[in-house]
């Protein structure tokens, strides 16, 4: 018996095998080829399928269900594995989609969606503004050339029949600025809602138009952000809510009063600040900047100057290279740093109490322990009351 697809079978556990071993002997990453070229999968099978149909045998042919599922299975869990990072960004950006209407449902009061508004942006914008008071926003590229939004707007306490005329004069408009390379975001209708004494929310869904490098600045009193697969910079505030920010090929500022912010895959630079909350941040590609007065502080992969402070919270940071200067403070709180074996640093750690380790060469006293390691290119310095442990990955 001819068991067809076998042979693609074998080749991509081949393929799979040989690509770990090359990443572990180079320290590259190859097995994120199965990304870009997850198409020579189908493209095998299906020339495999060609070459036994025309072949001539009495033998009976068999479709190997099993060893195709068993490879991709394995293809799969090596991938998740050895690259969690990059499987937790595609699941986040298929869940983007369905996670917007899934909350929104969630919320209390009439709702009401406003027709979808799309324009075209004018190449000398170079800005989008957005001011509200209540309501989250979801932001992302999306594969079309224009400017999308679209809106459910949730009124509070009111009757079937007062939402219907309330919403009917709503629309959604963007406004150029004549004075700036700006379009603003409006909302018509909303001043009669607030008129009629009834509260109410606005929750954004934004897809941003393609090949375009455009700052998203936004402000909202009470809502969260969920921003990911923007070319251009961001700049977000919010008193009231949590951030969450993805695959980003510019800077970003994101400031919170209360909630909780995480930043992920920003090439640029990054800021994140916030009175009460934890702050995470990984693969940042410049200088990061995390302050936070109550909350934990979070990092990893982190490529440039670093400066982290919490009034009261951990710290653990986590990197695979160090570049530039490190400043990590917490003022109540433990400290837990990996760093590179071959760390190029001089390092200098302090603490009112607690204990001091590391697995680095340093020396230690009471209340401090430093050294120069490598050759010193580069700046760590710690300041904790608490336990500091330095280890190497």
């Amino acid at each position: 018996m001819i068991k067809v697809g076998r042979i693609t079978a074998s080749l991509l556990i081949i393929a799979v095998g040989i690509m770990l071993l090359v990443d572990r002997l180079y320290h590259t990453h190859t097995i994120t080829l199965l990304i870009t070229w997850w198409s020579v999968i189908p493209i095998s099978l299906g020339l495999e399928i060609l070459w036994f149909s025309f072949r001539k045998t009495e033998r009976k042919r068999k479709f190997d269900t099993l060893g195709l599922f068993a490879s991709l299975f394995i293809a799969a869990i090596v991938f998740t594995t050895t690259q969690p990072s990059l499987f937790q960004d595609w699941v986040r950006s298929v869940q983007f989609d369905f996670s917007m209407m899934k909350q929104m449902v969630k919320m209390d009061g009439a709702k009401t969606d406003i027709p979808t508004e799309t324009t075209d942006v004018p190449l000398s914008v170079r800005e989008l503004r957005i001011d509200q008071t209540a309501g989250d926003i979801y932001v992302k590229t999306g594969s079309q050339d224009t400017l999308q939004v679209e809106a459910i707007v949730t009124i509070f306490n009111a009757s079937p029949e007062d939402v219907e005329i309330l919403a009917a004069p709503l629309k959604l408009r963007w406004i150029e600025d004549a004075s700036e390379p700006v379009l603003s975001l409006k909302m018509d209708g909303m001043d009669k809602i607030r008129q009629a004494g009834y509260s109410s929310r606005v929750d954004l869904s934004i897809k941003l138009p393609r090949e375009r490098d455009l700052l998203f600045n936004a402000k909202v009193k009470e809502g969260d952000f969920y921003i990911h697969d923007l070319e251009g910079s961001v700049q977000v505030d919010t008193v009231d809510g949590d951030i969450s920010i993805s695959n980003v090929g510019g800077d970003v500022m994101a400031h919170t009063t209360s909630g909780d912010t995480e930043l992920q895959n920003i090439q640029g630079n990054a800021e994140s600040k916030a009175a009460s909350g934890d702050i995470v941040a990984s693969e940042i590609g410049g200088n990061l900047h995390m302050f936070t007065k109550s909350g934990d502080v979070e990092g990893s992969e982190l490529a440039q100057d670093v400066f982290a402070e919490t009034y009261s919270g951990d710290i653990r940071i986590s990197t695979s290279s160090l570049a530039g200067t490190w400043s990590v403070t917490t003022l109540a709180g433990d400290v837990e740093m990996k760093l590179p074996e071959d760390l190029n640093a001089f390092m200098q750690v302090k603490n009112s109490f607690g204990d001091l380790s590391s697995d680095f060469p340093l020396t230690i006293t009471e209340h401090e322990m430093q050294g120069l390691l490598g050759e010193g290119l580069y700046q760590v310095f710690v300041q904790a009351n608490g336990d500091v442990n330095v280890a190497q990955r």
